[in-house]
């Protein structure tokens, strides 16, 4: 076995026949690891080679290598000291599945969201050359990632300057759930041009033949390279002022060994475009790359429950099946926020705009303009790029834009960069915007029902995962229910689907100890349930929410008892303002006194 032994610097000393045997136990430990730990498949499997013959060619860490896709990071992490360790990937206190600086010398940034590898290695190669330092700075971008407005405007600059990095293009054309658009068209041009392929395999014939030595070789290769110019005249990268080499095939090591090194010996920016496959090495991956894309622990997981994604999908089709004025929007994420089937059974209107959420926002607010109902469904992290859009083009127009945000709250394993705890904060400043938080699959039902008829700026929120076992509090408009009535001094306020179960877990601890307590279901944290608030006067209220406190549902609460004049005894429960780093959803909890237990506790030292 090599992998239990070897080092990025010794990678240099392996055969080609070495480094395909490295590139097969790799496989092998990535997918021994996810089926166990849960975690990106596909993507990383399909990076494999790539991932060894860049260890190959450069000098790591002190050349610079920046994951656009930091997902597909797995091989890297297993070739730079954390093969012992790589069982713990995603784990409490185990590695993280993206890169973290932190963690290694070797991993340069924290990449979690696409599209800006390119614009992190552009700055880090003008600040190399402002010290006057010598290193490669190379920047692995995704296919779907040329679909971001930064990952273009990156590519823009850097064609209008001199300073040198490396972009690797990783071209498996699949985004989580397949590439589309222009961009994605034009790749395709590039993969499949006909004619430079027969001219360059005439050529490789030739000079396999009568031309011998390096510098006749090199010269060649010039040759080579003005054909395929004149060719492929108009291509991409060209017109952004990038040299541009390829396509290349990602797994085949003698290709990618001679051109990484072509590139790393250029004294101009480059553009070196290889061809994977996702899910290489795992036949059910490579079928299936979007349902592997990333999955969850495989071993015990038993018969798999509805997720809120899955409600959400269910009804938004449905509901579309008697409204043709329904449209879904998504921002490549078709399958993680359970808009496959609408995708198929409506097709004219689902609309997947590749990874650009900025975009989505605005396009959908031309949507709504043109008199149909838009539906965007995105993860509470991603929406975060369309903040200046929600603001300009949707709220400040007050158009009827639904966004369905997903994974709202905690999120596990994926970590500080997915977590979605940060959206109470940054929509509650909103001026003319209505944010639902159902709490539970059947309010969050009603509520989707209810929106198809709403005239002004929506959000509608609820967590990642498997429904909770169903309460018995229903969606009521801008309403306020109680789950548990005890007429009690203590009241508990949880806001959405996910803190409205452990606050009636809680409860039911507490009334085990003879302590009786309220708990409302928060449905609606904009505008606020304000005849309920008031009715609090002179009670105990404690408020849940799986948010970061500043400027989250508690703070507007005491802003509301403070202006109103309403005496209480106030108690906020929030994540404190930090970065939450990956564990299980029920790790994470626990860890930052949100788990039932935890409610339960802090009520009881409350009355003490």
């Amino acid at each position: 076995m090599i992998l239990d032994k070897i080092t990025s610097s010794e990678i240099k000393n392996l055969t080609i026949p070495k480094l395909y045997q490295l590139a097969r136990e790799i496989r092998r430990e990535i997918i021994d690891t996810v089926i166990t730990n849960g975690g990106h498949l596909s993507g990383n499997l399909g990076v494999v080679e790539l991932t060894i013959a860049l260890h190959y060619v450069f000098d790591f860490p002190k050349d610079k290598l920046i994951f656009d896709v930091g997902h597909q990071c797995y091989t890297h992490k297993l070739l730079t000291g954390r093969y012992e360790r790589f069982k713990t990937l995603r784990k409490k206190d185990g590695i993280s599945g993206f890169p973290k600086k932190s963690e290694s010398k070797y991993d340069v940034f924290d990449s979690g969201h696409s599209g800006n590898s390119a614009s992190v290695g552009l700055g880090l190669a003008r600040a190399r050359d402002l010290a006057g330092e010598k290193f490669e700075v190379i920047s692995l971008v995704g296919d779907a990632s040329l679909t971001t407005g930064m990952c273009l405007e990156a590519l823009n600059d850097a064609g209008a300057n001199p300073t040198k990095q490396i972009v690797i293009l990783n071209d498996n054309n699949m985004s989580i759930a397949g590439n589309v658009g222009a961009v994605s068209a034009s790749l395709t041009k590039l993969r499949t041009k006909s004619t430079y392929k027969r001219i360059k395999r005439k050529l490789v014939s030739i000079v396999s033949k009568h031309v011998k030595g390096p510098e006749t070789i090199s010269k060649f290769k010039r040759v080579k390279n003005s054909f395929k110019y004149m060719l492929m005249r108009g291509v991409f990268f060209e017109e952004f002022g990038l040299k541009y080499l390829g396509p290349i095939d990602g797994h085949n090591f003698k290709e990618l060994i001679e051109y990484l090194t072509l590139a790393k010996n250029e004294t101009e920016s480059i553009v070196l475009h290889v061809i994977t496959r996702k899910g290489k090495g795992c036949v059910e991956a490579e079928e299936n790359p979007g349902k592997y894309h990333g999955i969850s622990p495989l071993i015990n997981s038993g018969i798999k429950a509805k997720s809120y994604s899955d409600i959400f999908g269910e009804t938004l089709t449905e509901l579309a099946e008697k409204d043709e004025k329904i449209v879904a929007v998504t921002a490549a994420m078709r399958d993680g926020t359970g808009l496959t089937r609408f995708a198929k059974e409506h097709r004219d209107r689902f609309f997947d705009v590749g990874i650009a959420e900025e975009h989505a926002v605005t396009m959908s607010a031309g949507l709504a303009l043109g008199g149909y109902k838009p539906y965007f469904a995105v993860y509470s992290s991603f929406l975060q790029r369309g903040y200046d859009q929600l603001i300009e083009d949707v709220a400040l127009q007050g158009l009827p834009v639904r966004i369905c945000v997903d994974r709202s709250g905690i999120v596990g394993s994926d970590g500080e960069t997915h977590q979605g705890i940060y959206d109470n904060g940054y929509l509650n400043t909103i001026p003319d915007l209505t944010i639902l938080t159902p709490c539970g699959k059947d309010a969050l039902k009603e509520a989707l029902i209810w929106s198809k008829d709403y005239d002004k700026p929506l959000i509608i929120k609820y967590p990642r995962g498997a429904c909770e076992p169903q309460n018995k509090v229903r969606f009521i408009p801008y309403k306020w229910c109680h789950l548990i009535d005890a007429d009690s001094k203590i009241v508990i306020l949880s806001v959405g689907a996910s803190m409205s179960a452990e606050a009636e877990k809680a409860a039911f601890i507490l009334a085990e100890k003879g302590i009786q307590t309220d708990v409302v279901c928060v449905n609606c944290i904009k505008p606020l349930d304000k005849e309920l608030l008031l009715s609090l006067k002179n009670k105990t209220v404690v408020t849940i929410e799986d948010n970061v406190e500043d400027g989250g549902f508690g703070s507007v609460v005491n802003d509301f008892f403070c202006k109103n004049r309403i005496k209480t005894d106030l108690h906020i429960l929030a994540l404190k303002n930090t970065f939450v780093t990956h564990a299980t959803v029920n790790e994470t909890l626990e860890a930052n006194g949100l788990s039932a237990k935890n409610i339960a506790e802090y009520v009881k030292n409350i009355i003490n």
